[in-house]
């Protein structure tokens, strides 16, 4: 409770260095930071952060939908307790991203300095520009959801490296988009094939029908192992 006030008080603070006309990038700043862990923020001041927001705002107001879009970039001014780069993804709202990015940084070596993964309700026009962003996460009436990935890493001077990242984390996410599309299809054709057998369950030998007593286990079995299922996980592919 006391983490919770503590990160409205930030909030607000932030939205105040905004000024009164923010408007959405207010929003997009209550979004950033309102599930952050209050000791992560330490470091930055309220105005840095409201940078760090306002930054944010315009990155995000042009992406085609169904393409990534990522951004490695040192900000403009200093920032928190030392020399830092800035790394945003934002992308249509799906499983493995930040894990698989956090893995590729980790990777290469770099220090990870802050994390933040709001999911943002948006409408756009068809050609990506960013029209509204919602106070609420929700779809329908034009919005849809979007991840967000805003980290902080270690310094990296040299501009070729970030351009370098930023295309490896290009294919990051292009690995992510192609392995969630897999995984949703080979789930819709796996309850398509336990839907067909216990519909119509193949011809089976006299014998092993006389312990009828195994069939409602056999049948339980397979429900369970049904992805999405109410008792068992989704699996999830490794990248």
């Amino acid at each position: 409770m006391r983490s919770k006030s503590a990160i409205d008080a930030r909030v607000a603070a932030i939205r105040a260095e905004l000024g009164e006309d923010a408007g959405e990038e207010a929003i997009l700043a209550g979004h950033m930071f309102e599930d952050a862990v209050p000791e992560d923020l330490r470091a930055y001041s309220d105005k840095e952060l409201a940078q760090l927001a306002r930054s944010a705002w315009g990155f995000l107001k042009q992406r085609t939908p169904g393409r990534a879009k990522v951004r490695v970039a040192d900000p403009d001014d200093h920032i928190g307790r030392g020399a830092l780069t800035v790394v945003e993804m934002s992308n249509d709202d799906m499983p493995f991203i930040v894990d698989s990015s956090l893995a590729l940084l980790t990777e290469r070596g770099y220090d990870i300095l802050l994390v933040l993964h709001p999911i943002i309700s948006v409408r756009r026009t068809a050609a990506g520009a960013l029209e509204a962003i919602s106070p609420e996460r929700h779809e329908g009436d034009g919005f849809f959801r979007e991840s967000f990935v805003h980290i902080h890493v270690g310094g990296e001077s040299q501009e070729a490296e970030r351009e370098a990242l930023r295309r490896e984390l290009l294919e990051v996410l292009g690995d992510a988009r192609t392995a969630v599309i897999d995984w949703r299809q080979m789930e819709s054709r796996l309850r398509q094939a336990m839907s067909d057998y216990h519909k119509t369950p193949p011809p089976l030998p006299v014998e092993e029908l006389i312990d009828s007593s195994a069939a409602p286990a056999k049948a339980s079995s397979s429900r369970w192992r049904a992805p999405g299922s109410a008792s068992c996980a989704t699996p999830i592919p490794m990248l």
